[in-house]
């Protein structure tokens, strides 16, 4: 549809409701608007933030309210994540801004504060030719230029201009401006820390006492860079006080810079990746991923692989290859602490090309991955379900680890999916790979796998030729009927008293293994995966009862 005969906008905005809103647009953003953009709207008494997901040249609704701005200067969800969107409002009847908030950081909400900063200062025709062309923007341009930094709330109050939305993405297009957002929490926002750049020194200097002397020593070794100011200060042993003596004697200057969080530069910093040579189950199944992946289309692949057999390994050169033909990646893992082993072997292997993405993030930390994923700073997200929504570009292989588990599945708040499912409708949305890793694949997955759905991948052996741990089953059933007969035996000699404390629950076999190793002084580890939970409710004596009765 072209600009002219976009006259409304249908919003979805983050309320539990089953449809999307309706607002006018104003002529003045009929070109900024876009499927995907943020915008700015009454609702009731209050305003909120929402993603525009279509257009309309007509509406019967009567009182329609307009648009009040623009949040951001380019679309923040990509046509791939509206249509995903779209999917999971379809499939799981999730409200429409419920399901698109979720794709968006904490915190990124209607209450957020924007500031605007000057990048570099127009040229003279370009100041000829937006006074032209566009008077107000020129106003609000004037205004920027004048303060150097401002408040969007400010730079709308002092220029008269009431929707400025439009108006700032494009100066922002030109590189003259960037407008920033702090959201909800102050630290929610881009982190800025202050820095000093050196100046030329004069011939001769008047100083005063030893801590300014001892300050200057330490700016003149600086290099040309910004260097950080609180690492000055330390290092010098100065206060704050004395550097502004000296940008006063113009020294140095000070100035703020961006800086961004990032939540696993608090991990070791990991070793260079080893030389691995794969295996000839390892190398076969690559290659059919690889040939997925070189074609560009989408495929679904299930790596059944047992424990020790090497499916990182698959996963690590099937990102490689991704890479390689300038394709990203995503890596789900079920929890989020099994991120910070995953995260230190991928970064052997890729480097700064890994970002992470998980709930236990700070609301900056989050927003500094969003946005700088977004920007394409980084081409490997990994995290748990959550991670699915990593605003990637160009999109190549979705790995999906541990496959079978249930926490990929979203059970507490809105939208409730299942990002193992996701992940193949994300990866046919994106012409993307899929790969989905177990020892112990889900009957699903399986089937998948056996009706042609799938394809089938295998890691039958242990990487370097480990034993298998040998496994005994025990049926309890069996078990109990085997003491049941014994007791019956010791019934006739001592009476009752044989079936006093003679059921168990754990088997014959277990109880000698777990007294064997006792006496040898060995450590014992049992795994009850089911705890609290028992699919029939049982009484010994009544299946005593049952039993004797037969």
């Amino acid at each position: 549809m072209t600009s002219e005969g976009r006259k409304f906008v249908e919003i979805a905005l983050p309320v539990p409701i089953h449809h999307t809103f309706t607002y006018l647009i104003p002529p003045e953003l009929v070109h900024v608007v876009e499927r995907g953009s943020r915008l700015l709207v009454p609702f009731g008494r209050k305003t909120l933030s929402g993603i525009a997901v279509g257009f309309s040249s007509s509406s019967t609704v009567a009182g329609i309210k307009p648009v009040r701005d623009v949040l951001s200067a380019m679309p923040v969800l990509s046509e791939e994540m509206l249509a995903l969107g779209e999917w999971m409002i379809k499939y799981y009847g999730a409200p429409p801004g419920e399901v698109y908030k979720s794709f968006l950081p904490q915190g990124l909400s209607a209450g957020s504060k924007r500031e605007v900063r000057l990048v570099r200062t127009p040229l003279q025709p370009e100041l000829n030719e937006l006074l032209a062309a566009a008077p107000q923007t020129m106003r609000v341009l004037s205004v920027i230029l004048s303060a150097a930094k401002i408040s969007a709330a400010a730079l709308q109050k002092k220029s008269g201009v009431k929707s400025i939305g439009g108006m700032l993405a494009g100066l922002e297009r030109r590189g003259l401006i960037r407008v920033t957002e702090e959201m909800g929490s102050p630290s929610a926002g881009p982190k800025l820390e202050r820095f000093v750049i050196r100046k030329e020194f004069p011939a001769s200097v008047e100083l005063k006492g030893a801590k300014q002397q001892a300050l200057y020593d330490r700016i003149r070794t600086l290099p040309d860079e910004p260097y950080p100011l609180l690492a000055l200060l330390k290092e010098s042993l100065s206060s704050t006080a004395t550097l502004h003596t000296l940008v006063e004697k113009g020294f140095v200057s000070i100035v703020e810079k961006e800086v961004e969080r990032r939540e696993e530069q608090t991990y070791d910093e990991p070793p260079s990746a080893p030389i691995v040579a794969l295996t000839e189950h390892q190398a076969k199944s690559l290659a059919e991923i690889t040939a997925a992946i070189a074609a560009k289309k989408h495929e679904a692949f299930l790596l059944h692989g047992v424990t020790g057999s090497g499916k990182t390994q698959v996963y690590i050169e099937a990102i490689r290859a991704a890479l390689e033909i300038g394709r990203t990646a995503i890596v789900l893992v079920p929890e989020i602490s099994l991120t910070p082993q995953i995260v230190r072997r991928f970064r052997m292997h890729f480097g700064d090309e890994v970002i992470v993405m998980h709930s236990r993030m700070s609301a900056g930390e989050r927003y500094d991955a969003w946005r700088y994923t977004l920007e394409g700073k980084y081409r490997i997200a990994i995290g748990p379900r959550s991670a699915l929504f990593a605003p990637l570009k160009n999109l190549g292989l979705i790995v999906v680890d541990e496959e079978h588990e249930s926490t990929y599945k979203q059970f507490d708040s809105s939208p409730r999916y299942n990002a193992r499912d996701l992940a193949i409708v994300r990866g046919s949305l994106a012409g993307a790979s899929v790969l989905l890793g177990s020892a112990t694949p889900s009957i699903e997955s399986y089937y998948n796998a056996q009706s042609g759905k799938y394809h089938l991948l295998r890691l039958p052996d242990r990487i370097d030729q480990a034993v298998m741990p040998e496994i005994t089953i025990v049926n309890m059933g069996e078990e109990q009927k085997r003491r049941f007969a014994e007791m019956k035996v010791r019934a006739k000699e001592i009476g009752r008293q044989a079936f006093e404390g003679g059921f168990h629950s754990i088997s014959k076999l277990l109880e000698d293994k777990i007294r064997d190793r006792l006496q040898k002084k060995e450590g014992i580890i049992l795994l009850q995966n089911r705890r609290g939970f028992a699919p029939v409710m049982e009484c010994p004596l009544c299946f005593a009862a049952t039993i004797a009765a037969r």
